[in-house]
C-alpha cells in the first residue's frame, strides 16, 4: 500500500508499519523506518506518525528529519493545501456529558505550524471528533 508524490516520481509505500520511498523510475528502494506518513502538497516532505510523535522527513535527504514532539495521534497526519500546517486528531480525555464523567475515547483536533513547532487547538472540536472525518475546509477557520 502507498501513495505517489505530487510530482508523480515516487511512492511512499506502508508495508507492516514500515515506510520507504520507492523511485518510480529507477526502482531505487530507500528505506524510511517505522511510521505511517503522508506526502506534503508541495512533494518536500513527509510527515510521519511514529509511536506518537510527529516527524518531518526531507524528502531530497530522508536522514534530515524534524522531530515536532509528542501528539497523541492516531496516525492521521492531513497537510494543508500551501504544506505550512498539519491537522489531526488527538486522544484525550476531556469531555463529559453534563460535566458528570469524563469519555475516555474522545478526540480533539489539532493543528501544528510545521516551522515553528506551534500548536492549536480548533475550538469547535472539543467533543465527538472522530478521526475519519478529519479534513481541511477552510484554513482560516483555524486562526
Amino acid at each position: 500500500m502507498g501513495s505517489v508524490s505530487p510530482d508523480g516520481t515516487q511512492l511512499l509505500a506502508t508495508d507492516g508499519g514500515y515506510l520507504s520511498l520507492l523511485n518510480l523510475e529507477t526502482g531505487e528502494r530507500r528505506p524510511l523506518g517505522a511510521g505511517a506518513g503522508s506526502w506534503s502538497p508541495d512533494g518536500r516532505r513527509i510527515a510521519a506518525s511514529v509511536r506518537g510523535r510527529i516527524l518531518l522527513i526531507d524528502v531530497r535527504n530522508p536522514s534530515l528529519r524534524k522531530d515536532l514532539g509528542m501528539a497523541g495521534i492516531d496516525n492521521r497526519l492531513i497537510w494543508s493545501p500551501d504544506s505550512k500546517l498539519l491537522l489531526f486528531a488527538k486522544r484525550e480525555m476531556r469531555c463529559s456529558f453534563l460535566h458528570l464523567f469524563q469519555v475516555d475515547d474522545a478526540e480533539s483536533l489539532k493543528v501544528v505550524d510545521v516551522e515553528t513547532g506551534k500548536r492549536n487547538t480548533i475550538q469547535s472540536a472539543r467533543c465527538a471528533v472522530t478521526s475519519s472525518a478529519v479534513g481541511w475546509i477552510d484554513q482560516e477557520a483555524i486562526r
